[in-house]
């Protein structure tokens, strides 16, 4: 028995409706950031966010990470869809029984944030090696042979003028 015309309208306004569906491109500058929205993995960036009808809200907040990149995260807000506005007013809202007078904006970029570096502390000065240190390494000097015997008296010299 087919349906009559009337309810086969019905039906398809019906599937019309619940099957439309908002969305964005999202943008990350890198490009590679994975997006989530709450725990749900979206994708890598570039990518679509795509909101169904049933699911829809006044803003959606959205999560970007990448390594060596703070996370960073972006309300995505509704807008007006002024098209939509003047088409529901001409139709009477008949329009508005497919599209919702929001929309999404065509997109969203989001600039991340490089990681800083780990901030390393400054070495402690090493203390400048004692006098008899000196006298130590200057006699090796002189007992290896490395430097001659006029040298090292005249080092030794320098460094018992210190003194």
């Amino acid at each position: 028995m087919p349906l009559p015309r009337s309810s086969a309208l019905l039906l398809f306004l019906v599937v019309l409706a619940s099957g439309c569906a908002e969305e964005t491109l999202v943008r990350s500058m890198p490009a590679g950031a994975m997006v989530y929205q709450g725990d749900r993995q979206l994708g890598l960036t570039p990518t679509v966010f795509h909101v169904p009808r049933s699911q829809w809200q006044d803003h959606f907040l959205l999560r970007l990470e990448l390594d060596g990149y703070d996370p960073a995260q972006v309300t995505v807000p509704t807008e007006v869809a002024k098209g939509r506005i003047v088409g529901g007013i001409f139709t009477l809202g008949f329009v508005w029984i497919f599209k919702r007078p929001t929309t999404l904006p065509d997109a969203i970029d989001v600039r991340l944030v490089p990681k800083l570096p780990p901030r390393v502390a400054a070495p402690t000065p090493t203390p400048p090696p004692s006098v008899e240190d000196r006298l130590r390494a200057l006699q090796q000097l002189r007992d290896n042979e490395l430097i001659t015997e006029p040298e090292y008296r005249k080092r030794r010299e320098e460094i018992l003028n210190q003194l």
